[in-house]
């Protein structure tokens, strides 16, 4: 990757120079991948479903009776009534164990934009479907994320990314743990008896994390599918909040799934898969997740405070009142949000020195501060200053006008988004906290939901400390952001996907706000 053009950072000085078409589109660059993880997390079952307490926690499965010949699966994937994808999976025995392979298309439409998204998981598994290894890969257009990893006993040994943007960590787990592509036959191994609670670890290669997963054994239906009637086990959970169904065959296969938003999932012929999808990607995603408030607000980025009648939010109340930064209260239903003021002087010199903000100065999983290239971006662009307001603003100014936006369906990593210059509000949070860590500037992501037209949408953005924490959006240019950026969570996307059950249950109102 160049990162000098003429002896300078790629876009260096472009928040000037920025094409118009840059500028119209920043409000259309939402929370791509918020909304993307929750649909593959859907799809692929790797997130935490809440049910009735586990009568059995975490076992290690028994082994399901063997399988003598590949056994192959697909299905179509449709929102609402439009199919937008389909699915493949196959798994063969190998060696007293199993290859799994899962593929997953999908065509979905971002504020107007058809984008295809693919997803591809090879995991080689234990008799028991327990996971040895994978290797995961999510293609959108030029844009891909990469990861592979073995298992070993202090934990998986993962790689992320390629050639020289690659790096290792190794991340721990607590238990026998499987992947999405093993889920069946892991299941099969527990025991489906009726009326059965179900615990178990799920490795999610999305978010380079484990998810503890509960499901209940909650009846035997038949079900038919075109034409074809099943005996079937319906396994249930509370997804986040969000309720979910499951229909097994005999065999422990998926043979339909109904999950939130109007996401379903129907076993089919791989001619029926893979045959016509909605040709502009069905519904529109965000406006699908998005808040309705039904009322306009006039110039939002001059408002000084927005209060709402909130409802939906009891699960992350804590995190809503956002106490650290005096920016957001929230009191029984009411939600107050201020505008912050940003110090008039520097409450100390870059690099922060004290060790309370270590956990927003080291670098984590997309957020990769401590890379040669990174360090290098953040002080060509600090140009010597070590002022933390004069650089936060450079860097914001900078990133405003590096990234050209529009939506992009991957896992966001600052150094990916530094080589392929594009993205969306996730690429921009991603890009700008790295840089600001490299600069010795504590920051952090946030994920909430932001104001546009008659709606909120889900949206990222930074809070950076100057003394106190200050919002940042590089995506609108904002420091501090305007009173409309509603936190919900802060933190890498381990922490950001407690909010999807949130999608369809928030309830806004607005009541009261006022302009400089």
């Amino acid at each position: 990757m160049a990162l000098l053009e003429n002896g300078k950072i790629p876009g260096s000085g472009a928040a000037s120079r920025m094409r118009p078409e840059r500028r119209r589109r920043f409000l259309r660059a939402g929370g791509t991948i918020i909304l993307v993880i929750w649909i593959i997390t859907v799809l692929l079952w790797v997130k935490r479903l809440n049910t009735e307490p586990s009568s059995a926690k975490m076992p290690a499965p028994g082994v399901s009776a063997a399988l003598s010949s590949p056994q192959t699966e697909w299905m179509e994937i449709y929102l609402k009534k439009d199919k937008i994808g389909y699915s493949e999976r196959h798994v063969s025995p190998v060696g007293g164990g199993y290859l799994a392979r899962e593929e997953m298309l999908l065509r979905l439409n971002l504020m107007g934009r058809v984008t295809s998204l693919k997803v591809l998981t090879q995991a080689t598994l234990g008799a028991d479907y327990t996971l040895r290894g994978f290797h995961f890969l999510m293609t959108s257009g030029a844009v891909r994320f990469t990861a592979k990893g073995n298992i070993e006993p202090e934990g998986i040994r993962v790689r992320i990314g390629e050639g020289k943007n690659s790096r290792d960590t190794l991340i721990p787990v607590s238990g026998p743990v499987t992947i999405s592509a093993g889920l069946p036959g892991y299941l099969k191994g527990l025991g489906l008896e009726l009326g059965r609670s179900l615990s178990f670890l799920i490795f999610d290669p999305s978010i380079m994390a484990q998810r503890e997963v509960s499901v209940l054994v909650a009846a035997k239906e038949d079900l038919e599918i075109r034409g074809i009637r099943y005996s079937t086990l319906r396994l249930e959970g509370d997804f986040f909040g969000q309720k979910m169904n499951f229909w097994l065959d005999k065999d422990g296969g998926v043979l339909k799934e109904e999950g939130a938003m109007g996401l379903t999932l129907i076993r089919a012929s791989e001619a029926a898969a893979l045959g016509d999808m909605a040709s502009a990607g069905g519904e529109d995603l965000y406006r699908l997740a998005s808040v309705p408030v039904g009322k306009k607000l006039w110039k939002p980025e001059r408002l000084v405070f927005l209060k709402l009648r909130a409802g939906g939010l009891e699960s992350i109340s804590e995190e809503m009142a956002a106490p650290d930064t005096g920016r957001q209260s929230l009191q029984g239903d009411t939600l107050l949000i201020e505008k912050e003021k940003v110090p008039e002087h520097d409450a100390y010199q870059a690099p922060y020195q004290a060790h309370d903000m270590r956990e927003f100065l080291r670098p984590e999983f997309g957020v990769e501060s401590d890379h040669p290239s990174i360090v290098k971006a953040a002080r060509d662009i600090a140009g010597g200053l070590r002022s933390p307001l004069s650089i936060s603003r450079k860097i914001m100014d900078w990133v405003y006008g590096y990234i050209e936006k529009m939506p992009v369906m991957s896992v966001p990593r600052a150094l990916d988004v530094l080589e392929k210059k594009v993205g969306d509000c996730n690429e921009h949070a991603a890009l700008a906290a790295a840089l600001l860590r490299a600069a010795g500037i504590p920051a952090r992501i946030c994920v909430g939901l932001v104001y546009k037209d008659d709606a909120f949408y889900y949206h990222a953005w930074n809070e950076v400390y100057l003394g106190s924490w200050i919002s940042m959006d590089a995506v609108a240019n904002q420091m501090p952001a305007d009173p409309t950026h509603i936190r919900l969570a802060q933190g890498g996307l381990d922490k950001q996907t407690s909010i999807l059950g949130l999608i369809g249950k928030i309830r806004l109102e607005i009541l009261d706000y006022g302009y400089d």
